[in-house]
């Protein structure tokens, strides 16, 4: 096993959040490879192993939560290629950042809420079910109304609007969906938590 292969499957292994089954299958090797993997990792930071070379990929704990979040939800995807994502948080807010989700069940799922207590994920309190203090759930208001304007007939035709309509949101008028925030959550405490209308906020 080539040494980046393994320094993945050392991470999730160390994670303890995914199968070793499900880990062999994955990477296509045998049931054995990963068990011997597994008795290389001698601690929480090191791998040891007897020959090979490469720079080991290097995780924060923040990385490594959502590094399992999502390689459990598409497990076909290299998990290198997934760690590569998680580098962003921590360069843009090197003086820490917090985490905020919208409560589904697959946020407050056991596995999700043991992972963020594990790693003690800083996070925002955040009432379920609150489209009004989603700023993507907004933006897919007013791209879906833009679409049924333009009365598509087909599924290709729905396609191709959702790309060409996509393409006409400019950074400023992206920028209002997040800006908003405060008038926003201040708007949705005032009502009770009912909802409010964005529009008038927004556009």
């Amino acid at each position: 096993m080539l040494q980046a292969k393994r320094q993945e499957v050392s991470e999730l292994l160390k994670l303890k959040t995914t199968t070793i089954k499900s880990i062999a299958k994955r990477y296509g090797v045998s049931l054995k490879t990963v068990y011997y993997v597994k008795a290389t990792v001698s601690d929480s930071k090191n791998l040891k192993h007897r020959k090979g070379a490469g720079r080991p990929m290097i995780m924060s704990k923040n990385n490594k939560i959502s590094l399992a979040a999502k390689f459990r939800k598409n497990p076909r995807v290299s998990v290198r290629r997934i760690a590569s994502e998680f580098q962003t948080a921590d360069t843009l807010y090197p003086d820490g950042w917090k985490l905020q989700e919208d409560n589904s069940s697959i946020h407050t799922s056991k596995f999700s809420c043991a992972f963020k207590e594990t790693y003690r994920v800083r996070r925002i309190d955040w009432p379920p079910n609150s489209p009004d203090l989603n700023p993507i759930e907004n933006l897919w208001g007013v791209l879906k109304h833009r679409i049924i304007v333009n009365a598509p007939k087909t599924i290709e035709e729905v396609e191709s609007m959702i790309h060409s309509q996509w393409e006409t949101f400019e950074p400023d008028f992206l920028s209002k969906f997040t800006s908003s925030m405060k008038k926003r959550c201040n708007l949705v405490i005032a009502s009770g938590g009912k909802k409010i209308t964005i529009s008038n906020i927004i556009i």
